[in-house]
């Protein structure tokens, strides 16, 4: 994972190969699970589709300074330091369940937003598993699966790459629980609660 500062918000993007070891021997785990956290909370009514290391920013409220977080989760706080909070940016393909918004609007006209970019809102399904008319928490496995081809994971790391992803872009949505593997927002959450 490789890291570029914008004023005081960070990109996970690009930057030099000690700042990348210093970030993933420190604020890597952090970092996801204030992501981790959030979706999982959100796990039953809403899904990004396109979470990737780039559309995750990093803000630093203060130089030199971290933000002591404290979770409550299941009767158990699960504590830590970090300089960073996590935002997830770019929601142009999300799924909220909320009832079905593009069959409410989309029902006007016959191929709506075929012509301007938007033909993939019509999709049932797709060979990238990208469909924002439904529900998927096996698609936030993308995020983890950009950065394991990117960076050597410490032992504790590997337990949550170990995760079973289809394509590049998505998979389809197992909630299957197999013992030692991440197939979806749920089991990465527990690994994550695990190894914090």
């Amino acid at each position: 994972m490789l890291i570029s500062e914008s004023k005081s918000d960070i990109f996970i993007s690009s930057a030099s190969q000690i700042l990348e070891k210093i970030f993933i021997a420190h604020s890597l785990k952090p970092v996801l699970f204030q992501i981790y956290a959030s979706l999982y909370t959100l796990r039953d009514i809403y899904t990004h589709y396109d979470l990737h290391y780039e559309n995750i920013l990093l803000y630093k409220p203060e130089p030199g300074k971290y933000i002591h977080y404290h979770y409550h989760i299941d009767g158990r706080i699960i504590s830590f330091k970090s300089p960073y909070i996590a935002k997830i940016i770019d929601y142009g393909r999300s799924y909220i369940g909320i009832g079905n918004i593009r069959d409410d609007i989309c029902n006007i006209c016959k191929n709506c937003g075929e012509h301007v970019g938007f033909g993939w809102l019509n999709a049932e399904k797709n060979e990238e598993f990208i469909t924002p008319r439904f529900l998927n928490r096996s698609t936030y496995l993308r995020l983890l699966y950009d950065i394991k081809r990117k960076i050597n994971p410490s032992e504790d790391l590997k337990k949550l790459f170990n995760i079973k992803f289809v394509s590049e872009y998505g998979t389809y949505e197992d909630l299957r629980h197999v013992h030692g593997e991440v197939r979806s927002i749920i089991d990465a959450f527990h690994v994550l609660c695990e190894i914090m």
